[in-house]
């Protein structure tokens, strides 16, 4: 039966965060309050902020006839044991800190997109990181050889005059806006990548070799944001990587995108340093 495998395959989805999550009994009350606690704008707090929040949030369900008996803590604890929170103490810090675990932000957002469809512009803005990412990519090359051939291509067009062609009174000409690892970065954040998860697939294959490019981590770990985890780790690579070596392990163009290294990475996940 062809069903067979994907039966197989639904049945242990099945018992996992996200599934029980999105099939609980008071499932879209807890989205909602997760959501707009660790989502919509903090995506991390301090315990005692979130148990205050949540607690003023308990308090107006009840008085609307909602059942929650149990204390702000209690659900925080129970939704921690879920698989639905991830807790953390960081250095220095005097108290843990709360930040939702990727199942929970994949609930919010598969709830988002059929409440709010949005993936013609969620398209749009990839796009435009694509397009970021080959300019700074092509402007950093550190092959002299692609960049003379690059400026040897560009020589060959034709250039515009504008004494030819006039254009109208009212066009008026603008600047490009500005390529540069700041823009990039903005506009990866704004695609609301699990950059988390990607950063503990790096951490794990870095546990089996000094170096690891791109490649080696979607080879292990298939792209399950789809576009969003390669340009995700596209753009960790420009913070966190290295120079590429030649070899497999390096990138087309050798510039800092093209690998990460065991020493280059400790701290990357906050209280979870690779090892080195």
């Amino acid at each position: 039966m062809k069903a067979h495998k994907h039966i197989a395959a639904y049945r242990r989805m099945r018992s996992q965060p996200l599934w029980r999550l999105l099939a609980s009994v008071n499932g879209p009350t807890v989205i909602a309050l997760l959501q707009s606690q660790l989502y919509d704008k903090e995506r991390r707090l301090p315990a005692s902020i979130l148990f205050e929040r949540l607690t003023r949030d308990l308090e107006t369900l009840r008085a609307q006839g909602d059942d929650f008996p149990q204390t702000a803590q209690a659900y925080v604890a129970g939704w921690l044991g879920d698989g639905y929170l991830e807790r953390r103490f960081p250095p220095g810090a005097s108290e843990e800190e709360y930040e939702l675990s990727s199942a929970a932000v994949e609930a919010i957002r598969f709830l988002s997109a059929l409440a709010e469809p949005h993936s013609a512009a969620t398209e749009s803005r990839l796009s435009l990181v694509i397009q970021a990412l080959v300019g700074l990519a092509e402007d950093t090359d550190a092959d002299k050889s692609r960049r003379i051939e690059r400026l040897r291509s560009l020589s060959q067009w034709a250039l515009y005059d504008p004494a030819l062609q006039s254009p109208p009174e009212a066009m008026r000409g603008g600047d490009p806006p500005p390529v540069d690892l700041h823009s990039v970065s903005a506009l990866v954040a704004q695609s609301e990548i699990d950059f988390r998860s990607l950063k503990a697939q790096v951490c794990a294959v870095l546990e089996q070799r000094d170096q690891a490019s791109i490649g080696d981590v979607l080879e292990r770990f298939p792209a399950a944001q789809g576009l969003g985890s390669v340009l995700g780790l596209l753009a960790l690579g420009s913070r966190h990587g290295i120079k590429g070596a030649a070899g497999a392990g390096a990138g087309a163009s050798g510039d800092r995108t093209s690998a990460w290294s065991r020493s280059g990475l400790p701290g990357m996940l906050p209280g979870k340093p690779c090892s080195g």
